[in-house]
């Protein structure tokens, strides 16, 4: 968004601290700082990923979250100005500050957006809550353009299995009770394909985006007409994820970000939503808890169906 001479020169800037995390929960500082500037005309400086993670190398996982890759800055504050606001600025916190005075008064500030280590989304989702389209369209506009998939040539089911850092729990009864970094079970996934595709009639087309190893996803890979995502960035399967038609989710930030970007509904093992990221339309719950397709409500199975998406 274009900023005037004038707006600029009162030098109320926008900085989104992205931190050391994954790419869907770092993505939450950048699109609050992201919208709150858009909304009120404000210059943001250019986020940094370019913090070193070893652990995906270790685990020789296939993102490598080398996430500053990624990106290009059109628009931002960048170089030599961005360098000097960010040490010698003084600096407003976001999570406490009033932001629509600020806003309105324009001080020389910087106001900086940051993510939590712990009940990041829980705290700052709501933020951000029917939003996805333009965050999508901001993020689109943020990535390299080879990391920008095409859109689908026919509609499917995503199933999105998160392993890697996360860790097996010793029972069911622990992911019902909301257990975080947990995985949920390859053989959930399966049950809610076949239950999904029963109750649709047909073998809908199904993508399994997933860190995990062909072996481990071996129960969902030999089913006819599901394929796994090709190896791509990170940013590549977020908004591959977000053209899909319904995501059978996982517990992770990443999930809850592919679905909102798209406006996607998602099934959700019991216990494991963790925050709705999708407002309901017309009173129908778009991200269930279900143990099986049986419990799925019809009008949602419908969205699969409609040729106008």
């Amino acid at each position: 968004m274009t900023q005037s001479t004038s707006q600029v020169r009162k030098g109320l800037y926008g900085f989104a601290d992205v931190g050391r995390y994954g790419l869907g929960h770092s993505l939450l500082a950048w699109a609050r700082c992201r919208l709150w500037c858009d909304d009120h005309s404000i210059p943001m400086l250019a986020p940094s990923w370019r913090q070193l993670r070893i652990g995906p190398i270790l685990r020789g996982e296939r993102d490598k979250r080398q996430y500053y890759r990624l990106f290009r800055f059109p628009g931002y504050v960048r170089g030599l100005k961005r360098l000097a606001l960010l040490t010698t600025a003084e600096r407003v916190a976001a999570e406490t500050a009033d932001l629509v005075s600020l806003a309105r008064e324009r001080p020389r500030r910087l106001v900086v957006f940051r993510n939590l280590l712990a009940q990041n989304e829980e705290t700052h989702f709501r933020e951000i809550l029917g939003r996805g389209l333009q965050v999508r369209a901001r993020l689109v506009e943020m990535t390299k353009p080879q990391y920008v998939p095409a859109p689908p040539a026919a509609p499917s089911i995503a199933l999105h299995v998160r392993m890697g850092d996360f860790t097996e729990v010793a029972s069911a009864e622990k992911l019902r009770a909301g257990a975080k970094n947990a995985r949920i079970p390859v053989e959930w996934y399966r049950a809610m394909l076949l239950g999904l595709r029963a109750r649709l009639g047909s073998n809908y087309p199904a993508i399994v985006f997933s860190d995990g190893t062909d072996e481990s996803l071996a129960p969902l890979l030999a089913l006819p007409l599901v394929r796994r995502s090709p190896r791509q960035q990170s940013v590549a399967d977020l908004l591959s994820i977000s053209h899909s038609r319904l995501l059978v989710s996982s517990g992770s930030g990443f999930s809850m970000w592919g679905a909102f970007l798209g406006d996607v509904p998602r099934i959700c093992h019991p216990g494991q939503r963790l925050v709705r990221v999708l407002a309901e339309t017309d009173g129908l719950d778009r991200e269930p808890e279900c143990d099986s397709a049986d419990e799925i409500a019809a009008p949602l199975l419908a969205r699969l169906n409609d040729a106008t998406r």
